[in-house]
């Protein structure tokens, strides 16, 4: 997974001292209204593509890669992050467990969702804390 700021992010259940990678999707992470109406790329001119559509504009100062190279405004990531939070106890959703993934060695482990046990999450950042 990529962030806006080039964050990566790893998660694994921990069985028997084996690191197994939680399988993960966006799909069902979005509201509607956020997706349909809220961030909406422009329109791609016809013969074009999505770096056609963003020409004339200017990538936000901090961003590694240009929008048009991930999603542009209709990317997951970027939605969650930009979305207020209701109240300051409130947490965004940042993905869900995929639970029909067909994990190696693991099969079926994830198809209830998480189970209880120990799970280490990484996180791979370029930015400095």
């Amino acid at each position: 997974l990529k962030t806006p700021s080039s964050d990566t992010y790893e998660l694994f259940y921990v069985r028997n001292g084996i690191r197994i990678p939680v399988p993960v999707t966006k799909e069902g992470v979005l509201w509607d209204v956020d997706k349909d109406r809220k961030f909406k790329n422009p329109a791609i001119p016809p013969g074009g593509n999505l770096c056609d559509a963003f020409k004339g504009t200017v990538k936000p100062p901090n961003w590694r890669i240009n929008p048009c190279e991930d999603d542009g405004f209709e990317n997951v990531d970027l939605i969650v992050w930009m979305r207020t939070a209701a109240l300051p106890n409130f947490r965004k959703l940042w993905r869900l467990v995929d639970r029909n993934a067909n994990v190696p060695f693991a099969p079926g482990v994830f198809q209830n969702g998480l189970p209880a046990g120990q799970y280490e999450m990484v996180v791979h950042s370029s930015e400095l804390f």
